[in-house]
């Protein structure tokens, strides 16, 4: 079982990598826990949300350290930060998965996917046909891996 888990990880960061190569992202930034969440954030949505994103995931992960490490002593007010954050996290990462799916041209069906079945849907945008079109799908704000407020057909580049 160990194995399995390994190798499915090792798949899903080969997906990241061709995402965001796809995104014109470097693609060694799947491999950096904190940095591949803000790029991926950044990818599907923009700066404002990936701080967001990944101060969301390092409460989440301080509360549960904490409650671990406490246990059954664990305040019932670290618990209800606890549940708050992780609400909070889950409602982010939804509307997340959607923007990202929108993000390569499909719709909030294969988002819906992305929130249920991240591993696959992951594999199908990293090593399937999508193309990257723009933060939550708007080519208008896409240059080369770079939001602008341009014409993404500038650089002469009709994949941009």
């Amino acid at each position: 079982m160990v194995i399995f888990a390994l190798v499915f990880y090792v798949l899903l960061v080969v997906a990241q990598w061709k995402i965001f190569t796809k995104a014109g992202k470097p693609g060694w930034h799947s491999i950096i826990p904190i940095l591949n969440v803000w790029d991926l954030v950044n990818i599907a949505w923009n700066k404002k949300m990936a701080g967001v994103m990944v101060g969301l995931t390092a409460l989440v992960g301080l509360f549960s350290g904490i409650t671990n490490a406490q246990g059954e002593d664990a305040s019932a007010f670290i618990g209800l930060l606890s549940g708050i954050a992780g609400l909070a996290y889950l409602v982010v990462f939804c509307m997340f998965s959607i923007k990202l799916s929108k993000s390569f041209g499909h719709g909030t069906g294969f988002g819906i996917g992305l929130i249920l079945l991240s591993g696959i849907f992951y594999l199908i945008l990293g090593f399937g046909s999508s193309q990257y079109i723009g933060p939550e799908g708007n080519p208008a704000v896409y240059q080369g891996g770079q939001s602008y407020g341009g014409n993404p057909f500038d650089n002469g580049n009709p994949y941009a």
